[in-house]
């Protein structure tokens, strides 16, 4: 678990739009300010406020009446990880895929720590979830990156069918009514009607889907003969004999699928960022100067 040191580290994550908010932060606000970024300047008469008379702008301009300096406020916003804990999410191929997972969270509510925002984590399985309420504090990124580690999706959810989606809506609901920063993480395994469910959810917010893949799965490269598979989800198992047209065919339809997620995400609005194996903080960096910039993030 030490590994987990290294991904504290700040991620200077930007929305897309500003945010009507009270508390004082780094993001951009809807509402007018006394302080925060400025944002130019307007005259006396449309703007009372002696106090903030700048007057070697108001002699530059030759302005008749006193220049104001005007300024848009900046808001801490939520920053919320609806993490996927289902049985697929138990997936150890070339890496410990809710490893991978406690390695974001860890660099995500460390971030906002350091930022000034609050973390909040909602992890949904078949059955219910587990619950992390917002909150701005040195010692959450390693506790909720610890409990992440050594978590293993059961086999099978005491009370809940498998593949049951109970737990998934409970985690919609408990999305805050505020505009906040939403991070979708899962292998996104789910029905197309589910996963169009939770993306009208969390398009309310700024959100991002962060798909999470292994080698394994986008290059086909389960070894020849015969393995015995089973369905993390559905719990059925099945003997195939692996060979190269088997492989190929695995990794088009993960790949047929991850199409199909992009376009879904691109029609909600939603931005989408894969993790292709182990999570690095240098990619998820880049991703948000793309986003900065106003490059397409897909």
């Amino acid at each position: 678990m030490e590994e987990l040191t290294a991904f504290l580290e700040v991620v200077e994550y930007t929305l897309r739009t500003s945010v009507r908010a009270s508390v004082a932060g780094v993001h951009r606000g809807i509402l007018p300010g006394s302080t925060g970024r400025f944002a130019g300047y307007t005259s006396l008469v449309h703007r009372p406020d002696l106090r903030r008379v700048d007057p070697v702008a108001t002699q530059r301009a030759r302005s008749p009446v006193p220049l104001i300096r005007r300024y848009r406020s900046t808001v801490a916003v939520p920053v919320v990880a609806l993490v996927d804990l289902t049985a697929s999410m138990a997936w150890a191929g070339r890496y410990v895929r809710l490893r991978e997972v406690a390695k974001l969270c860890v660099c995500l509510a460390y971030s906002a720590y350091r930022l000034g925002d609050r973390f909040a984590l909602i992890g949904y399985r078949e059955d219910g979830v587990w619950y992390v309420p917002p909150s701005r504090s040195p010692r959450q990124a390693w506790e909720v990156g610890a409990g992440l580690w050594d978590y293993r999706p059961p086999e099978r959810s005491a009370g809940a069918p498998r593949g049951s989606l109970a737990g998934f809506y409970q985690a919609l609901a408990l999305l805050p009514t505020s505009t906040a920063f939403v991070f979708w993480i899962s292998d996104f395994y789910l029905s197309e009607e589910a996963v169009r469910w939770g993306l009208a959810h969390v398009c309310r917010h700024d959100a991002v889907a962060v798909v999470l893949r292994d080698p394994v799965e986008t290059q086909g490269q389960l070894r020849d003969g015969w393995v015995r598979l089973m369905d993390a989800e559905t719990g059925e198992r099945r003997s195939l004999w692996v060979r190269p047209r088997l492989r190929a065919e695995i990794a088009r339809r993960v790949r047929q699928w991850d199409a199909w997620l992009g376009e879904a995400c691109r029609q909600f609005g939603v931005d989408l960022y894969p993790v292709m194996g182990p999570f690095r903080v240098e990619a998820f960096i880049a991703f948000f100067l793309d986003r900065r910039c106003g490059a397409s993030p897909s």
